[in-house]
């Protein structure tokens, strides 16, 4: 389990190139569009950008699918099981990921560069506390495995934090921080 491990963090690393580009990104775009203090700019932005985030990491991610067989040849110090089972890491990571990474990640970054980081902040932290941690530890009981149960419970802990996430954005109340007008 901790060679496949190993091998499934190394393989997600890539996969997440794209949308850590986009994490970044976004800082300066929707930083600029706040500093205009034009909420219709910030909108725009954030919808434009959350797209081209998705489309990206989609894209990027079929493209590891499709030679995940020849990447795991890489790894050929690793016994067959330990291979199976980093692929089936890597299917729940970049797989769910291709649906849940950029919420997850890149939309906590919009709404840090509209001044809202302390909730962004408690609720990233909150999360991976209470639902990772918390999860692994009843999943890993009842499929008696630890490895696949902590990147089951990281998916719940997406979840959480991509629902924390909408329902901050939709409340408007990064609005108040951010110091926008409707222009």
């Amino acid at each position: 389990e901790i060679a496949a491990n190993a091998v499934a963090n190394t393989v997600d690393i890539m996969g997440c190139v794209c949308g850590s580009v986009f994490s970044l990104a976004v800082v300066t775009v929707i930083g600029r569009a706040v500093g205009a203090g034009n909420e219709n700019q910030i909108r725009y932005y954030v919808s434009k950008m959350m797209k081209w985030s998705y489309a990206s990491h989609i894209l990027w991610n079929l493209l590891i699918f499709a030679l995940l067989p020849l990447i795991l040849l890489c790894f050929n110090k690793i016994d067959a099981e330990t291979k199976q089972l980093a692929f089936y890491l890597i299917l729940i990571h970049n797989g769910l990921g291709m649906l849940m990474w950029p919420a997850s990640f890149v939309f906590p970054c919009i709404l840090r560069s509209m001044n809202d980081v302390r909730v962004t902040m408690f609720i990233s932290v909150g999360s991976m506390i209470i639902v990772r941690v918390g999860c692994s530890y009843l999943i890993a009981d009842w499929i008696n495995s630890g490895v696949l149960a902590v990147w089951i419970a990281m998916i719940f802990d997406w979840a959480v934090r991509i629902a924390a996430f909408f329902w901050r954005y939709k409340s408007g109340a990064w609005r108040s921080l951010a110091n926008v007008c409707n222009l």
